[in-house]
């Protein structure tokens, strides 16, 4: 089952990108279908049984990385770029601001407690959403002075798009600002990171295989 974000506010969430929620899609609906951890927490070492025969947790981890693990680890390489970049820049994300938004997430399900529930049915937890909001508000943080959206971007985007959209201008100034933003966004990051990967130390040693 994937986990589906609210579309309340949606222009302003686009703005957000959500990048590392679009980077890491592909590899959650592969993890998304194992309900790999016991009990205790940990992987187990046999991971299901088929007719008595067993499929190790090695077995997976081999599977995995031969189908998607160099895109995985281009995923934890630029994470470490965002923390370090993050770290150059002071830049801190506060509680008070994951809050805010998964108050989008609460209104779009219909109360704290219906998202609640609507999470229970997914392969992720409250924390891991909130990490991944935590490490959505940093790139934007520190990509946002890179980014600026004209006066001119936006009308022109308005005449050519109009009669999709409800109500005039001002109405959709500040959606069409989002979208605009967001779609720079996307664009200017993966610049950044090659940026990133320039200006520190990273070796790949899957590149390749």
């Amino acid at each position: 089952m994937r986990w589906n974000p609210p579309r309340t506010k949606m222009k302003r969430r686009i703005a957000t990108v959500l990048v590392f929620l679009v980077l890491i899609s592909g590899l959650a609906a592969v993890y998304a279908n194992f309900n790999l951890k016991g009990r205790s927490g940990e992987v187990p070492e046999v991971v299901a049984t088929v007719a008595g025969e067993e499929i190790t947790k090695d077995e997976l981890t081999d599977l995995l990385l031969a189908q998607a693990g160099e895109q995985g680890l281009n995923i934890l390489i630029a994470e470490k770029l965002v923390e370090l970049a993050a770290k150059k820049e002071e830049i801190v994300v506060s509680e008070e601001e994951i809050e805010e938004e998964l108050a989008d997430y609460y209104e779009y399900y219909g109360g704290k407690e219906e998202f609640a529930e609507a999470l229970k049915k997914s392969p992720y937890s409250l924390n891991e959403i909130k990490k991944n909001l935590a490490k959505d508000l940093t790139v934007k943080k520190l990509l946002t002075p890179r980014i600026s959206v004209s006066e001119e971007e936006i009308k022109e985007y308005y005449e050519e798009n109009k009669e999709e959209l409800t109500g005039d201008y001002e109405e959709n100034k500040e959606k069409i600002k989002d979208l605009l933003f967001a779609q720079k966004m996307q664009a200017e990051y993966a610049s950044w990171i090659q940026e990133l990967t320039q200006e520190y130390k990273v070796e790949n040693f899957l590149a390749g295989k």
